[in-house]
């Protein structure tokens, strides 16, 4: 999987997360405000969390106690040379981005068609500036339903219940334009997250309980009975706040809800646990300590550890005078896994690149067990490809502590890169 598909999906699973909690502790709850806002915060975080980083080192102990050790940075190229008779075919990894984006467009266009309609219905009715405030009032025979946008509210001609103006009104002054136009955007960008287009409409519900919280207030009653009278009228407007916004059943519901919910604090403070759990989950990545992007050999401590049988293990060194050493050296060792690497297929069609760190121990009679990778995986077959070569290397010169010989886990970092170079004429 590419990384931008990796972090698609991690931003669904947080996103996922935060949808829960919402269904379950906030959905029927009068905490409209707190909704908005947490719905606005749930898109953003799931959205950064998993662009930030935090390495963790992960100590994983087995019966044993093993040395660590860590070899130089090896670096691998190979060369893709560009033929005539095959074919130049873009990479199935690239041809889902590019599909991906095209929908982005798409959608992004979509979007601005539907901030256009607004506006020609703008210059097609009469507008007068009320004198409370800074808002207008549009009227005219194209609009069908009452709805706003930023600080206009469009109404059809004739209708004069005041009840509707304050409904969107409200809608004007709380500025949920601009939560609409976030989260058409975000939709936009993300659309292949159902959450997102869960919690747009969930936000455009929320908006509709705010406003008809407030423009209730004199009589309820009446102001049900100006919800379901509209509701019956057809037309509504994207991106918008429209009065015959549904379900309406559910917003008389809120309307005749108590005001008085229990645990309403307990409600809102369940939300770190879940936020601090999310950000765990995406952002924390395991790492192993001092390690950098370097070709510099480094200094780590090593500790030697005994026997299998814990009867005759001898204790536990905190040191190893002599680490492991590959036959020949690291020059030696460099050009083994040159000779001996093959890139993938699938990781060269792909253009799959990057450093791929793997451990394993070396006994004490210089033979490798133990082989696996570190770190979160590359894929297309990067990890099972430096694997394969490690498990194939001769016997190492074991490590030892005061002339005994010693199990020591060693990391070596190997570095995969293509390298395409441009087609030359003549001869080489």
């Amino acid at each position: 999987m590419t990384p931008f598909f990796a972090y698609i999906c991690q931003v669904v699973a947080c996103s996922g997360v935060f949808y829960l909690y919402y269904q379950v502790a906030l959905k029927n709850a009068r905490l409209h405000r707190w909704n908005r806002y947490f719905i606005m915060g749930s898109v953003a975080f799931s959205m950064l969390a998993p662009l930030i980083k935090i390495p963790v080192q992960l100590v994983k102990e087995s019966g044993n106690k093993v040395s660590d050790y860590t070899g130089s940075f090896i670096e691998l190229k190979t060369f893709v040379f560009q033929q005539d008779h095959i074919s130049q075919n873009l990479p199935l990894s690239r041809i889902m981005i590019l599909a991906y984006l095209a929908v982005c467009i798409i959608m992004a266009i979509i979007f601005v068609q539907n901030i256009l309609s607004i506006q020609k219905l703008k210059k097609r009715g009469s507008g007068n500036t009320e004198p409370v405030g800074s808002w207008v009032c549009i009227t005219g025979d194209s609009i069908e339903s009452p709805f706003s946008f930023m600080n206009t509210i469009f109404m059809p001609t004739g209708l004069q219940d005041q009840r509707v103006l304050q409904h969107e009104l409200v809608h004007v002054k709380e500025k949920h334009s601009w939560d609409n136009i976030f989260m058409e955007l975000v939709t936009a960008l993300f659309w292949i997250n159902p959450i997102f287009h869960f919690f747009k409409k969930e936000l455009n519900m929320v908006h509709e309980f705010i406003a008809d919280e407030k423009a209730s207030a004199s009589d309820v009653t009446a102001y049900a009975e100006s919800i379901l009278l509209y509701s019956m009228q057809a037309g509504s407007q994207p991106v918008a706040s429209t009065f015959a916004y549904a379900p309406v059943t559910r917003r008389i519901h809120m309307l005749l809800k108590s005001h008085q919910m229990k645990n309403n604090t307990l409600r809102k403070m369940l939300i770190f646990p879940f936020a601090f759990l999310s950000f765990m989950a995406v952002a924390v990545s395991q790492d192993k300590p001092g390690e950098k992007d370097t070709t510099a050999e480094k200094t780590v401590v090593v500790v030697a550890y005994g026997s299998g049988n814990p009867e005759q293990e001898k204790p536990v060194k905190k040191k190893v005078d002599n680490p492991p050493v590959y036959p020949g050296g690291n020059r030696a060792m460099a050009s083994f896994l040159t000779q001996h690497i093959r890139y993938p297929k699938e990781a060269a069609k792909d253009n799959v690149q990057g450093k791929v760190i793997v451990s394993f121990v070396i006994n004490e009679d210089g033979t490798i067990s133990r082989v696996k990778t570190l770190g979160n995986p590359i894929g297309s077959g990067l990890e099972e490809e430096a694997m394969r070569v490690v498990r194939k290397m001769p016997k190492w010169k074991p490590g030892s502590d005061k002339g005994e010989k010693a199990k020591v886990l060693y990391h070596l970092p190997i570095q995969f890169n293509l390298d395409t170079p441009k087609k030359t004429g003549g001869t080489k």
